[in-house]
């Protein structure tokens, strides 16, 4: 089990290094190599959060008829064949197209990962095993964020190239990966079973809102560092200390502040520390108060991220965990895509180095929070304990 459970961390790794190389620069790129407006880009990274569902949904409910194997090789080549389009099309409604399709692709690993990291990790340690794979994904975000900044003078079209090449690896991991599956014949109402947990569906919608403000920094960062400095690049640099930071303190947050039962309070906490990075981000104009914003952002996503998965596996019917993961990554899906509206909407607006953005989702980060306070989670992650 230990070495099944490394090889999964290795693959949540290169998974993120792949990403993270995209990601950092994905703004700049359509920003400034393409023309888009900040509008445009906030529909091409939010019909690609919306695709990635489709792919979660999908993926989840096949890997636990047919296992986790065939839907890692499928995710695996759908997203080496989008990256490599991303890197030659200029077309915006050519880069939309292949937006959703490299959605497709990636959302298919994260509900069979996670499904898999829970049925080889006893139920009582699976906010520590969920950690881990928090501290393996921020090790390949780490590492995928520098590239861009080492590689400053190469043409942003090859940084997709190169994250294809960390996605065809993955290839190697494949059999490696449990090929769990549920042995009965899955039927709709079986497979309907989740979209009738109420208490489930609830918690779902409530960490919407946390989604809609995490979202923001992949999108609001570049901008505004891209506005602030001619070498745009650096933003990766950000991704890479703050993504160190998480390797090295998950395990503290983790043992210090995640392990009491109530969970609830580490999503409410985490969602406000987001609120304030964002805040002070709009008020940042050097470096170091830029990376202090986003370490303070960060610090919110190291305690509400744990407790998410854990709670969703704790709530799962064992015989459909995929399912129910796939369900949550939907909700990750459209909080993004919201999210991704809402942030280039009010840029298109105001403008990225307006207070204004800033302080309204602020606003909505207070309101959020008491919202999920006042539904008192609590008992919501003490159903099924």
């Amino acid at each position: 089990m230990r070495k099944t459970f490394s090889f999964l961390l290795i693959s949540v790794c290169i998974i993120h290094l792949a990403d993270y190389i995209i990601i950092p620069i994905l703004p700049i790129f359509f920003t400034k190599d393409k023309g888009f407006t900040s509008s445009q880009v906030g529909l091409l990274i939010g019909i690609s959060a919306i695709a990635f569902q489709i792919g979660s949904i999908g993926g989840g409910i096949i890997s636990d008829k047919r296992g986790r194997r065939i839907i890692y090789i499928i995710g695996t080549i759908i997203a080496i064949i989008s990256l490599i389009g991303l890197g030659m099309s200029n077309k915006y409604h050519i880069l939309l197209l292949l937006q959703i399709l490299n959605g497709i692709g990636s959302g298919m690993f994260a509900p069979t990962i996670k499904a898999a990291i829970a049925e080889i990790s006893k139920q009582s340690n699976n906010t520590k095993a969920f950690s881990a794979r928090v501290i393996a994904a921020n090790l390949g975000v780490a590492i995928g964020g520098l590239i861009p900044l080492l590689a400053k003078n190469l043409s942003r079209s090859y940084f997709f190239y190169l994250a294809a090449i960390f996605y065809g690896s993955l290839i190697i991991f494949a059999f490696f990966i449990p090929n769990n599956k549920n042995k009965q014949i899955l039927k709709l109402k079986q497979l309907g079973a989740c979209f009738k947990d109420k208490t489930f569906l609830l918690f779902n919608f409530l960490i919407l809102f946390v989604w809609i403000i995490y979202i923001q920094i992949r999108i609001l960062l570049p901008l505004r560092i891209s506005a602030l400095y001619d070498n745009a690049n650096i933003a990766g640099s950000i991704w890479t200390i703050t993504s160190l930071f998480i390797v090295f303190f998950q395990n503290f947050i983790t043992k210090k502040l995640l392990k009491d039962k109530n969970e609830y309070m580490p999503i409410i906490i985490g969602n406000l520390a987001m609120g304030i990075g964002i805040l002070s981000l709009g008020f940042s104009y050097t470096y170091i108060f830029i990376l202090i914003s986003s370490l303070i952002f960060i610090s919110g996503e190291m305690l509400f991220s744990p407790s998410i998965d854990s709670i969703t596996s704790n709530l799962a019917d064992k015989s459909i965990t995929g399912t129910y993961f796939s369900v949550t990554h939907l909700t990750f899906g459209l909080g993004s895509a919201l999210g991704s509206f809402i942030a280039g909407k009010l840029i298109d607006s105001l403008g990225i180095l307006n207070i204004f953005p800033w302080l309204t989702l602020f606003l909505f980060t207070l309101i959020s929070s008491l919202i999920i306070y006042l539904t008192k989670i609590k008992k919501i992650y003490s159903r099924k304990i």
